[in-house]
């Protein structure tokens, strides 16, 4: 009895599973990319410079990173040809984020671009708790270390004889927590404002 109750749930599951993925194959994406925007004129194109100046300000800081980790690549060549991909990864990214704000505003009826909050507000108790100790794992593994690197690297090179990369990372992370970096991320008009064109803007004075 338990073996057949344990395949007609295994069964149950790949039921729900392809019906699923018929429903998605015969989902119309147009409706994502069709929402209209909830500004119009002189300020819409306000906005739009906002972004724009957004992403010239995250990417500058990439820019100004890159070096920090070229610098191990076996030759000029093997450094160009490795960063030829990254441009192709963020557009997919960024379609991807759009495509899935989008999503839960068709599905739910409001715009949430944060993917933590969603999968808190909208997934099983057990599944958002995986996932979002996924995203905690993701960040600290990538994005933290990612930002950490460069900045630890300038610390150590103007004190080098009293500062080694550890040490430097170690006052960035002192210096991030002092500052609340964390803060900065806890709305998308803070994200962009307080903090891409702020740090944007002191990027193009220096």
């Amino acid at each position: 009895m338990v073996r057949k109750a344990r395949g007609t749930v295994g069964a149950t599951r790949l039921r729900n599973t392809l019906v699923q993925l018929h429903e998605l194959s015969h989902w119309n994406f147009g409706q994502i990319f069709s929402i209209k925007p909830t500004v119009t004129g002189i300020n819409y194109w306000v906005m739009w410079f906002a972004f724009l100046n957004a992403n010239i300000a995250y990417w500058a800081t990439m820019a100004l990173s890159m070096p920090d980790y070229t610098r191990f690549a076996k030759s000029q060549f093997a450094q160009a040809v490795g960063q030829v991909p990254m441009p192709f990864m963020m557009l997919i990214i960024a379609l991807l984020g759009v495509m899935t704000t989008g999503a839960i505003e068709q599905v739910y009826h409001v715009a949430i671009w944060d993917p933590i909050l969603a999968s808190t507000l909208y997934l099983s108790p057990t599944l958002a708790i995986l996932l979002n100790t996924l995203f905690l794992l993701a960040t600290f593994s990538v994005n933290v270390f990612a930002n950490t690197v460069g900045p630890a690297y300038d610390f150590a090179n103007t004190f080098p004889r009293k500062l080694t990369w550890f040490r430097g990372a170690l006052i960035v992370i002192a210096v991030s927590v002092i500052l609340g970096a964390w803060t900065y991320y806890g709305s998308a008009y803070g994200y962009l404002y307080n903090w891409l064109l702020t740090y944007g803007g002191l990027l193009g004075v220096c």
